[in-house]
């Protein structure tokens, strides 16, 4: 987390480092330029550094794992990995396209940086207090007021093309993403059997970078040929499905403890009242005894 929040601030930096080379003309070539340096100093560290690791886990083979198809008929796991595929796909598919966006709309580079930035900001600071509204208002509405929070990213951005109006909407964007992701993140573990886990990991994991890549791919295509307002509407659909699948979830959730609490209490009242006509005999017994006596 910590790493993030230092990264809004370092990592939209690249671009005015990227002005000194001087090789490319476009600034946002220069920016990348920077970040590729960036990069190659980053994996030439680790692969002098970095050394393989041997990792047994013994929870691993413990209980027999299900297969794919099993784990998937779980309404939670589709929730907990969709969520998650939401949260990347439409963040990815809208920051992307944001600084392209602004450009057209006649702002400067400087001013899509401090978008971006606030926008990255807005996606790690919310995470000091979302352990606290899990516990608060629990798992399900965290995911639904993520989704609420992306429809209003979506308002925003279609209201206007003003600085400030990219900012909210961007900010909201980290948000929505933060709360969707974690809400996602911390559902999951409870999908799965810990000879399970790394199966139902890598699912998660490989879907959900293959979804932010194909947002990030497909951005730049979508704002050239359709435009910032359909890229914009077209965001509607994941965030509807998810929000969908909440709902259903959550009924779901609701309705095992419902069942849960009626077997409880059709197994504990006969046994309380077949103890409470034991004690009234032991008593009567006894009084009846005393009496004798």
């Amino acid at each position: 987390m910590v790493g993030g929040i230092a990264a809004a601030w370092v990592g939209p930096e690249l671009l005015n480092l990227g002005q000194l080379i001087p090789i490319f003309e476009s600034d946002y070539a220069r920016a990348y330029a920077a970040l590729g340096t960036l990069e190659i100093i980053g994996a030439a560290i680790l692969a002098i550094a970095m050394k393989p690791l041997d990792i047994h886990d013994k929870n691993s083979d413990v209980g027999e794992a299900r297969t794919l198809s099993a784990l998937f008929k779980q309404p939670l796991l589709w929730l907990a990995i969709g969520s998650g595929l939401t949260a990347y796909a439409v963040m990815a598919f809208l920051m992307t396209a944001t600084p392209l966006a602004m450009s057209g709309h006649g702002h400067d580079i400087q001013s899509a940086k401090w978008v971006i930035q606030s926008h990255v900001m807005a996606m790690y600071l919310p995470s000091l207090i979302t352990p606290l509204l899990i516990k608060r208002i629990g798992i399900y509405k965290l995911i639904s007021l993520g989704c609420v929070i992306f429809l209003a990213c979506i308002v925003i951005a279609l209201f206007g093309h003003s600085v400030h109006h990219y900012w909210w909407a961007l900010v909201a964007l980290g948000v929505g993403w933060n709360f969707l992701f974690i809400g996602g993140t911390t559902l999951l573990p409870q999908t799965y059997k810990p000879s399970e886990r790394f199966k139902v990991q890598a699912v998660n994991d490989f879907s959900i970078t293959g979804f932010q890549a194909a947002g990030s791919l497909g951005a730049g295509f979508i704002l050239y040929t359709q435009g910032w307002a359909w890229m914009l509407l077209a965001s509607l659909f994941p965030i509807a499905c998810c929000s969908h699948s909440t709902g259903s979830s959550s009924d779901n959730v609701s309705s095992r403890q419902r069942n849960i609490s009626l077997l409880h209490d059709v197994m504990v009242f006969p046994t309380n009242s077949i103890l409470d006509n034991i004690s009234c005999k032991l008593l009567l017994c006894y009084n009846t005894s005393k009496h004798t006596h």
